[in-house]
């Protein structure tokens, strides 16, 4: 999975990463509060898609305030299980007005 995060372009990690990854790689909780654009999203993917089996059909539920924070991190989990050799599946669930513009490009993904 941290080959996988490289191979994305994620090199080195913002102070928001190394300071949270740790933890939550080894099990711990955490409350991460840091500004847009901090890598948020990468710290609690790699610690929840490291953890996941394929031998549960629901391991994982994500919610998010927006529409468009959650295709934004959707995308990103699918782009890091991608290369899982469990064949991580990552689906993205919208509800609200738009939502059917949403799934269309959705399955088009």
């Amino acid at each position: 999975l941290l080959s996988r995060a490289e191979a994305l372009g994620y090199r080195n990690p913002t102070p928001v990463q190394a300071c949270a990854l740790g933890p939550l790689l080894s099990g711990s909780d955490a409350l991460v509060l840091a500004q847009t654009g901090s890598g948020k999203t990468l710290t609690y993917l790699l610690p929840l898609l490291a953890r996941l089996r394929p031998t549960s059909s629901v391991q994982a539920l994500v919610l998010l305030p927006s529409r468009e924070l959650a295709l934004q991190v959707g995308k990103v989990a699918r782009r890091l299980a991608a290369a899982s050799p469990e064949r991580l599946l990552v689906m993205a669930l919208l509800d609200g007005s738009g939502a059917r513009r949403q799934r269309r490009w959705l399955v088009a993904q």
